[in-house]
């Protein structure tokens, strides 16, 4: 029987708008490694696109493809994700959100649409005024080694791993987000 032509796909898209390699794999890589595995596409966005082969090399440990940031949100301006149905998230690196107003205003209209947005740095940007929960992540083992990995291809000291102990990587998330994510992504 031919697959019907009404039938919508179900994608979940994580997309992530980040300052530099360094910053996402030591902040968030092990999130991100879990949601990959999960089953969501996980595309990276960063301010300036990285060249290096140890910064391609520590994204591809962690199973994340690099993007441009025109790719992110596509159903808003009619790219790829036309024809599916997306479950998305934004996850953006605080100190991008704070000082770039053009995406800072892209990203929160984004979230009144879907309602689903994170962050992740020093702290959750006061702008936001409290919307936003703190969630401290733990990831799994297969993503703490990965990370590991990761670390290193980008010459980085993953204390952490080298300690065996369970380092929670901080995500500040809306309450929509973490109801979408379930309790065992977000192990809160």
């Amino acid at each position: 029987m031919p697959p019907s032509e009404n039938l919508r796909v179900l994608q979940y898209e994580l997309d992530v708008v980040a300052s530099d390699v360094l910053d996402v794999v030591s902040r968030v890589g092990g999130w991100l490694f879990d949601m990959r595995m999960a089953g969501w596409n996980v595309g990276v966005a960063f301010a300036v696109a990285p060249t290096g082969p140890d910064d391609h090399r520590a994204l591809r440990v962690l199973g994340l493809k690099t993007v441009e940031l025109t790719e992110l949100w596509p159903t808003a301006t009619g790219g790829p994700g036309r024809g599916a149905e997306r479950a998305a998230l934004t996850a953006i690196a605080a100190e991008r959100f704070e000082n770039d107003p053009a995406l800072r205003l892209r990203a929160l209209d984004d979230a009144m649409r879907a309602g689903e947005i994170a962050l992740w740095g020093r702290g959750c940007p006061g702008v936001l005024g409290g919307q936003l929960r703190r969630i401290e992540y733990r990831p799994s083992a297969a993503a703490r080694a990965f990370k590991a990995h990761a670390m290193a291809a980008v010459g980085a000291h993953d204390t952490a791993h080298d300690t065996g102990s369970v380092a929670a990587e901080t995500v500040y998330c809306g309450a929509e987000t973490v109801r979408a994510l379930g309790a065992a992504l977000v192990n809160c």
